[in-house]
């Protein structure tokens, strides 16, 4: 047999031999991993937009609360003030403190809400000043001798506009609430936080 002859008789050995080293090779280096390169890191999404509100405390009888309409939109909200299970209450008096470095007040579009005029059947006194930015002076009181109102209700709508992603504060201080005798009735006041991502 020639030396041709041999090297064809003994190929399939050798090339068996050969694919058992290259897999032993392959088992020994971890499998190759397709020769890639690292993945680029993921960027995380942004925060989800959201506009919450925490109230202090659940209202009770004799309290005057904050309380935020329209949570859907973190760019505008409403924030009211309610009055809740009150007793012949004829007039208030409070400043609003607010987080002035989240929102900023639409003082044009204040809305008294009724609750001492009873839908307009009573005459009303109704004041509302910014000084200085971050706190909101107001008061809103019947007219003449008549009763105070007894029951749930709005007292006026405060529009804010976001300008800054975070959480703040809305206080209720210099608090004065008097009954239709002119006297001072005690009263509950309560504020809460607002959490804003823009």
């Amino acid at each position: 047999m020639t030396t041709g002859s041999r090297l064809a008789a003994r190929w399939p050995a050798l090339a068996a031999g050969v694919l058992a080293a290259l897999s032993v090779a392959a088992c020994s280096s971890g499998g190759g991993g397709g020769g890639g390169g690292p993945s680029p890191p993921t960027t995380p999404p942004p925060p989800a937009r959201m506009l919450s509100w925490t109230a202090a405390a659940e209202p009770g009888a004799q309290t005057i609360y904050l309380d935020i309409r329209g949570l859907g939109d973190p760019d505008h909200f409403v924030l009211q003030v309610r009055a809740n299970d009150v007793t012949d209450l004829y007039g208030v008096a409070l400043d609003v403190v607010y987080p002035a470095d989240l929102v900023t007040l639409d003082l044009a579009a204040v809305v008294e809400g009724g609750f001492f005029s009873a839908g307009g059947g009573f005459a009303t006194e109704f004041q509302i000043v910014e000084q200085p930015a971050g706190r909101i002076v107001i008061g809103n009181s019947r007219l003449g001798p008549v009763g105070g109102r007894n029951g749930n209700g709005l007292i006026l709508e405060l529009p804010f506009d976001s300008t800054a992603s975070g959480s703040g504060d809305f206080a209720i201080e210099k608090s004065l609430a008097i009954d239709s005798d002119g006297q001072q009735v005690a009263t509950t006041w309560l504020g809460g936080t607002v959490e804003i991502q823009r």
